[in-house]
């Protein structure tokens, strides 16, 4: 069973010279013993939120704080944050951990993988040479998926189009660079139309972030894992992100199921509300409909 790419994007800048810091990444402590914390010293969620804070870390990011899951327009997506911020962030080196939820989700709420709240996991990069960028994003997604999460290679499959597929190949090579390093078949490449990818906007060759009305190539990284196929993430000529909970299942097994996560995210909308001193978002309605 396949399921197609719905929870993530990826902005950026790149990462350069930043990749030998990462060669040695240890391993991190499913207890939190670490002492790796969030903002304000909360630990991390999961074992994956964890390596991805130690990962974008060895490649001297800085954090950014997680946004609001309000974002006080009820235009797009119900008032409720559709993806990250990050094609408003200036610079390079930055990652973040955000949460974030989608009412179109709602339909496939019975399909495994597809949650009511997720948390993207995403760096922009270091390397602002764009005839290195999508060379080295890539690079650093594998880097991050096969040696510091400890994925199984022949576990992983991609996807793009007929227009990116060049961008990361090397002029239209045969495979990216970065597939030799990590001993992946060229055949595990999807390649799908581009007209097609503009159209679906999903991820898979093509990423549109309605909120911001902005658009960028992808390649989507996927996993078969017990005879299932998800996709964890995607990686732009500039940077990468992953679905975290997507990531855990990977690396696991366990994921939660819709019904499980809603009472959190209907919580967490109720919360901010109250906070900021504003109605509930319209789309609130429909996710704590969708319990029922």
């Amino acid at each position: 069973m396949s399921i197609s790419r719905r929870d993530l994007l990826v902005y950026g800048a790149g990462i350069g010279a930043a990749l030998p810091l990462i060669g040695n990444l240890p391993t991190a402590r499913a207890d939190g013993g670490d002492g790796d914390g969030g903002e304000g010293g909360d630990s991390y969620a999961t074992e994956a939120e964890r390596r991805f804070a130690r990962f974008a870390s060895a490649m001297q990011c800085a954090r950014l704080a997680e946004l609001p899951l309000l974002t006080g327009d009820n235009s797009v997506n119900g008032g409720i944050r559709f993806d990250d911020e990050m094609a408003a962030v200036t610079g390079s080196s930055k990652w973040r951990l955000q949460r974030a939820a989608r009412v179109g989700d709602i339909a496939h709420r019975m399909d495994p993988g597809v949650l009511p709240m997720f948390t993207i996991g995403f760096a922009i990069l270091g390397d602002t040479n764009g005839q290195t960028q999508a060379f080295t994003s890539l690079d650093a997604a594998l880097q991050f998926l096969v040696q510091a999460c400890g994925l199984p290679r022949e576990g992983l499959s991609f996807t793009t189009t007929d227009a990116v597929g060049p961008i990361f190949n090397g002029n239209g090579g045969d495979a990216p660079p970065a597939f030799a390093v990590y001993g992946l078949d060229p055949s595990r490449v999807t390649y799908r139309a581009h007209a097609e990818a503009l159209a679906a906007g999903d991820g898979s060759g093509w990423f549109f972030d309605p909120r911001n009305n902005v658009g960028f190539p992808t390649v989507s990284i996927e996993f078969t894992r017990g005879g299932l196929t998800l996709e964890l993430g995607e990686v732009s000529p500039s940077g990468f992100g992953f679905g975290m909970e997507r990531l855990q299942w990977a690396m696991t097994g366990a994921m939660p199921t819709w019904s499980q996560v809603l009472p959190t995210l209907l919580s967490r909308i109720r919360s901010e509300a109250h906070r900021a001193h504003v109605a509930l978002p319209s789309g609130y309605i429909l996710l704590a409909a969708s319990g029922q």
